[in-house]
């Protein structure tokens, strides 16, 4: 937790009072977010553009790194989903026909720049969990016997 401004205050060589003063923050806010206290996701954008500031960096080179996607949930083709955590990927749990189905995702994938498609990766997925779902149908029916080739013409 707040590896990177950590990193980034211990190469300016300068103390946290220093710190406080050259971005126009309270000692007391700097101080908690050095020594743990206060988690630099949950910071106000306020701190965090002046941290940015003072270090000349983006906003986001301060954060650590989060799962954008955690709880976004949505329906598609009659089917509902949720994302979640799933530790270096991203799930995407699926409710068929009273069935729960889990489909993982590279979390590489799910960057800030890509949170817009988050809805057509679902998308993807749940129409490739239909397709399986009715090959798996057609498949149990010809071993049951149930469908057979010439059922099919």
């Amino acid at each position: 937790m707040n590896d990177k401004i950590i990193a980034l205050f211990e190469e300016q060589k300068i103390n946290k009072r220093q710190l406080a003063k050259l971005s126009g923050l309270q000692y007391t806010t700097v101080n908690e977010i050095l020594n743990r206290k206060q988690q630099i996701n949950s910071c106000s954008g306020r701190t965090l553009m002046k941290l940015a500031a003072y270090f000349d960096v983006h906003v986001e080179d301060l954060l650590d790194p989060f799962p954008i996607l955690e709880n976004v949930e949505g329906r598609y083709n009659g089917v509902d989903y949720i994302w979640h955590d799933a530790g270096d990927n991203m799930e995407l749990i699926v409710e068929v026909e009273g069935e729960t189905y889990h489909r993982v995702m590279r979390r590489s994938y799910i960057i800030p720049e890509n949170f817009k498609y988050a809805p057509i990766f679902a998308k993807m997925e749940i129409d490739l969990l239909l397709e399986e779902l009715e090959l798996k149908k057609l498949a149990e029916g010809y071993k049951n016997g149930k469908i057979s080739s010439e059922t099919q013409k």
